[in-house]
């Protein structure tokens, strides 16, 4: 698995900057458990913008940030759950590429498309269904939140991929 380059891009992605931290990312890289430790730094960077633009998360999400007068990130610490997660959702992205859309062959011999991060979260942290979401709220908060919950949602996310505003969900 070493040798699999993982690139999550998209243009937004690659325009995509946490802020200040790209000058402070380290040139060698101590702690991968799942990338390829020979990564370079530039695919470092890309790839972890695409988490980013992905989760529609900062790099604080995952990165534990420095204690002061210290600034920036200590990328090895592991102390974080997301960052625990992130590791297992990419070795189910990479069994799911490897062991099933790897092997669909297509009569034009393109290759088959990819799961990647962006595939289910479309830019939210939890991915989750907006008729999910709703069922939620209306069981917790009953039908006023519930109504006020979607019209808070559909201002803020409709037009993107976040949630289906259709009539079906």
């Amino acid at each position: 698995m070493a040798s699999t380059r993982w690139v999550y891009l998209t243009l937004p992605a690659a325009l995509l900057v946490c802020s200040g931290a790209n000058g402070q990312v380290p040139d060698k890289f101590t702690n991968l458990k799942v990338l390829p430790k020979d990564i370079s730094k530039q695919e470092l960077q890309t790839t972890m913008r695409g988490f980013a633009f992905a989760l529609g998360v900062r790099c604080e999400h995952c990165h534990v940030e420095k204690k002061a007068p210290e600034k920036g990130f200590n990328y090895d610490a592991d102390d974080k759950e997301a960052k625990k997660t992130a590791r297992v959702m990419l070795q189910m992205i990479a069994a799911i590429n490897r062991d099933y859309v790897g092997k669909i062959e297509k009569a034009d011999k393109t290759p088959p498309m990819r799961v990647e991060c962006i595939t289910c979260h479309h830019g939210l942290t939890q991915p989750r269904p907006l008729n999910a979401v709703l069922a939620e709220s209306f069981e917790e908060d009953g039908l006023e939140k519930t109504i006020a919950l979607y019209n808070e949602l559909r201002s803020k996310y409709y037009g993107g991929a976040q949630y289906d505003f259709g009539e079906t969900p």
